[in-house]
């Protein structure tokens, strides 16, 4: 069973289409990646990535799909024949620029944090 792991903040849904009357695309299958990657949850829990299982099918169809292919171009996600290590993989995957900024992004680029409430 196929994995995706996924350094991207936001759930993605990638759409198979179909080519219907009129030479008009109509949606035949789709296949949704959790996001969530560095972006606190409401058990304040912060993931360096995020696994969705799919099946064989769903792999086949990312793999096609143009929208996938440039996230796994950039290092936003990538796709395994079985569980993998999170703490082994994302150090190697880039992070999606949505995410929300931390103190170490603004060290990072020579510049002060913004002052947080109760810290």
């Amino acid at each position: 069973m196929p994995y995706v792991l996924s350094k991207l903040a936001n759930t993605q849904i990638y759409t198979q289409y179909a080519k219907g009357a009129n030479n008009m695309n109509i949606p035949c299958a789709h296949v949704e990646i959790k996001g969530g990657a560095d972006v606190t949850d409401k058990n304040l829990v912060t993931p360096q990535g995020v696994i969705t299982k799919i099946t064989d099918k769903d792999l086949d169809i990312l793999k096609a799909n143009k929208d996938f292919q440039k996230h796994l171009d950039r290092g936003h996600v990538k796709y395994f024949g079985t569980q993998p290590n999170i703490e082994k993989n994302v150090d190697k995957m880039e992070k999606d620029n949505s995410r929300p900024l931390t103190p170490e992004d603004y060290r990072k680029k020579g510049k002060k944090a913004p002052k947080v409430e109760n810290e």
